[in-house]
């Protein structure tokens, strides 16, 4: 008998309701993280908390309404400064969550979208080099957050 993943997950926070639940992608997978999380936080009552890297958008402004309602839902985005995948799809979609932004120089935490729509267009965003997991893995130890 195969089991869904929520089936899965239910059981293990039945045995252990004080557990919380994590997860975590890059790009398209972050892109599923963030969806993943949202459909867990109307299914759990336990806290949920999404770490994505190098997300793209994925979802319109009723989606971002309705993730940052959730009380149980927690996200944060973390993205090199100039990494082009961050800035797609650019018409009618918007990011959620806690913005960790990482550069060469320095490490930045944007809450709730303090940075105006410059940051995160393709004119601002047009590396794709910027997008490699490793130069995301060698900031995120570089910078003290």
């Amino acid at each position: 008998m195969k089991l869904k993943i929520l089936e899965i997950i239910k059981a293990q926070l039945k045995e252990h309701p004080d557990y919380e639940v994590f997860i975590t992608g890059h790009s398209l997978g972050a892109a599923l993280a963030t969806l993943c999380g949202f459909e867990f936080s109307h299914n759990l009552n336990n806290n949920i908390t999404v770490v994505s890297f190098a997300s793209p958008r994925v979802g319109n402004q009723n989606f971002k309404d309705a993730f940052d309602a959730k009380e149980n839902l927690k996200h944060y985005r973390v993205t090199n400064d100039r990494d082009a995948i961050t800035a797609a799809p650019m018409i009618f979609y918007k990011h959620v969550g806690i913005n960790i932004v990482l550069s060469e120089n320095k490490c930045e935490l944007y809450k709730k979208y303090e940075y105006g729509w410059f940051k995160y267009s393709l004119f601002y965003c047009f590396s794709v080099s910027e997008h490699n997991t490793k130069l995301y893995y060698n900031r995120l130890c570089k910078h003290v957050w």
